[in-house]
């Protein structure tokens, strides 16, 4: 077995051993709010899947977004539950997420031992299970699969365009990377508008470069030759068909469908966040800054602030650099720089439209978890186009392994300054559990959400039709 096979297959196995301990020391697991709501609506069996999934008053509380295919996951996700439930295994956990989770290790584990050759294997694995230990891939109670969708989605189209763009001139051996590029940006938009906001982000960076590689000057600096002016055609025509695809399935067909199977037309001010959201740069700031500096340290408050803006001015001179010493690592710093560029961006208007991401027990959720795929890939091309390579992957090396043991360490000493307010629901887990479990349990004199009262009942009366 060769060196980088086999840590490749450690780290999978890292990561699998990291899902496991959470799922043990979670005994169960518990609902969250919606949560309790959303386990009972996917499994009304009166009526069919595909009116459940174009429902967004139901599946999504009346914000339509568009993401159909999260829905159609979540639905799975629900009915595992129940199944395993009816048959005394009661458990919260969602089955998408941990699958997903794994098969983004997969994907990442396989372009780095094939593509990052200067990349040392132990490195490619470190990326891996922290990736998996993160805090926005903890929570692995059902709840939404449309974040962890999105970061498959962008784990393969980021992989999948190095793959593409590694050697360019080469014409052969590009069906894998185009099928799971193409996949990735046509995918994406139809499991939450997140996806719908990196398939636009790929589409505009294909334009961008194809408009600038048609200048003789910048074919001739950077070595841009026939080749890859075909790729970048291809590329910006994958990017413009998903972002014409996904506008039309999100103001045509989802509503002709929605109208169809369930007789109204779905509201669109969710997705109206307005032009200032483009421009909330002060909250969109402090959101990344905070998951930068949290995902190494965890901690809170300005604390990860100040952490997040020290990783953001190393990587800025560490950029800044390495052009200065070989000018034609600049196309590797301008996709740093439009990626980072994309997820402000992004976090200006996610916070925008939902002021409650801020919070300290909600800012580091599974909304990071798409970026955090990026920043994976962005590591790994740092590494591998750095000038100096040794004293960066010491760096990258110590900061990845510092946040496993911080992950490991940090919690017991360093908390969230504000009440979590998913307490009550963590804390009456257990009698929700065994309700479910055992109908001889009078659920009426537990102490419990009264969200997780009505699942209980819905429960029984499930299980009381399936004998």
């Amino acid at each position: 077995m060769k060196r980088r096979d086999f840590w490749s297959i450690g780290a999978s196995a890292g990561a699998a051993i990291v899902l496991a301990i959470r799922v043990l020391s979670e005994f169960g697991g518990f609902t969250h709010p919606e949560s309790n709501a959303f386990l009972r609506v996917y499994n009304d069996y009166s009526r069919p899947v595909y009116r459940i999934v174009f429902d967004p008053r139901m599946t999504d509380w009346g914000a339509y977004q568009a993401r159909e295919l999260s829905y159609l996951v979540d639905c799975f996700d629900a009915r595992f539950i129940y199944a395993c439930a009816a048959r005394g295994m009661t458990h919260f956990y969602s089955l998408s997420a941990a699958v997903i989770l794994l098969l983004c290790v997969a994907l990442q584990q396989h372009f780095l031992a094939r593509d990052f050759r200067r990349v040392p294997p132990h490195i490619s694995a470190l990326f891996s299970v922290a990736f998996v230990a993160a805090p926005c891939c903890d929570a692995l109670g059902f709840f939404r699969s449309a974040k962890p969708l999105v970061a498959l989605a962008a784990t393969a189209v980021c992989f999948g365009a190095w793959r593409l763009f590694l050697r360019r001139e080469e014409a052969t051996g590009t069906a894998a990377g185009w099928t799971l590029f193409a996949a990735g940006v046509l995918v994406g938009p139809f499991a939450d508008r997140q996806g719908a906001f990196l398939t636009a982000v790929v589409a505009g960076l294909s334009a961008v470069a194809l408009g600038a590689a048609a200048f003789p000057a910048v074919r001739s600096r950077f070595g841009v030759g026939p080749e890859t002016v075909k790729k970048l055609r291809l590329a910006a025509l994958v990017g413009g068909s998903g972002v014409v695809s996904s506008a039309l399935y999100n103001m045509k067909i989802a509503p002709a469908l929605i109208r169809h199977f369930n007789g109204y037309d779905p509201s669109f001010e969710f997705q109206n966040i307005g032009a200032g959201g483009a421009w909330n740069f002060v909250n969109g700031s402090m959101y990344m800054l905070d998951n930068l500096g949290f995902a190494v340290l965890r901690v809170y408050g300005m604390t990860a602030i100040l952490a997040g803006i020290a990783l953001a001015l190393l990587w800025m001179w560490f950029w800044i650099k390495n052009v200065r010493r070989d000018f034609k690592t600049l196309p590797a710093a301008l996709l740093n720089l439009a990626a980072a560029g994309a997820m402000l961006l992004c976090a200006n208007m996610m916070t925008f439209r939902h002021h409650l991401m801020l919070r300290d027990d909600v800012i580091h959720s599974g909304y990071f978890m798409p970026m955090l795929a990026v920043l994976v890939f962005l590591l790994a091309v740092t590494l591998e186009t750095a000038e100096n390579g040794k004293i960066a992957t010491r760096v990258v090396g110590v900061l990845t392994a510092l946040s496993l043991v911080a992950g490991a360490v940090m919690p017991r000493f360093s908390h969230p300054s504000v009440r979590d307010h998913l307490i009550f629901y963590r804390e009456a887990a257990p009698a929700v559990i065994r309700a479910m479990n055992d109908d001889s349990f009078d659920i009426d004199r537990a102490l419990v959400p009264y969200s997780s009262y009505k699942l209980v009942q819905h429960f029984r009366a499930y299980k009381a039709g399936r004998r």
